[in-house]
């Protein structure tokens, strides 16, 4: 075989554009999710928009009943439920998801 030179011309004006079309480490690092794993994660969600809105009606409710002193006994009671829904729905979510 015979000896073949590559001319590197000295102009500065020339220059090589790189495009990375395929990352193969990122492609590997990236699993598809499942068909039950996307029922889960779409169940969670809707359980979270569902309670989420509850909790919070029942934390403005318990605060505006707690401006009186009879009705802090019924008011009191609602904002720790609605805490407690609000918590719970979040757990549940991660829970639910897989996170």
């Amino acid at each position: 075989m015979e000896d073949k030179d590559i001319i590197i011309p000295d102009s500065k004006d020339d220059y090589i554009e790189a495009e990375i079309v395929n990352d193969s480490f990122q492609s590997k690092g990236k699993r598809k999710i499942s068909f039950l794993e996307k029922i889960r994660i779409k169940f969670g969600k809707a359980v979270l928009i569902l309670t989420l809105p509850i909790g919070l009606i029942l934390i403005i409710v318990g605060a505006i009943l707690t401006s009186t002193f009879i009705g802090s006994i019924i008011g009191i009671p609602l904002i720790i439920l609605g805490f407690i829904i609000v918590i719970l729905s979040f757990i549940f979510f991660r829970f639910i998801s897989g996170k």
